[in-house]
């Protein structure tokens, strides 16, 4: 238990750089901003630009919308096409038709080619 405070108290004050959110998904900085931009309703993308530090507590609302960085790992649009066994075509056209469930709608798929590990999930949920 007291080792279980101490990590939360060092993980809620220390501060994170951009890059360091991205390492922790194995991503890079780009990919990051995309991610927040189009996949994070609960970080204002315009406070993200002009910040270079994150808190502990501003990173949780991202772990919550991107997923766990241990658990899964991002997914790439090649991944996705292999895991669902389909065509780039067909996952294009599924993010088109369930937007509204996803949250993100077909120009924004195209603008991301390595998606969130809970991202991805849904993706693959909807292909059944």
């Amino acid at each position: 238990m007291f080792l279980f405070i101490v990590i939360l108290i060092y993980l809620l004050t220390y501060s994170f750089t951009k890059l360091d959110i991205a390492q922790l998904y194995d991503i890079t900085k780009p990919t990051l901003r995309k991610w927040i931009r189009y996949f994070s309703p609960r970080t204002d993308y315009k406070v993200w630009k002009g910040r270079r530090k994150f808190s502990g507590w501003e990173l949780v609302p991202m772990l919550l919308d991107f997923g766990w960085p241990g658990d899964a790992g991002p997914i790439t649009k090649g991944m996705l096409k292999v895991q669902c066994e389909t065509e780039y075509g067909t996952l294009g056209d599924v993010v088109a038709l369930n937007a509204d469930r996803l949250g993100f709608g077909l120009a924004e798929y195209r603008e991301v080619d390595v998606f969130p590990p809970v991202v991805g999930g849904w993706i693959k949920e909807i292909m059944g």
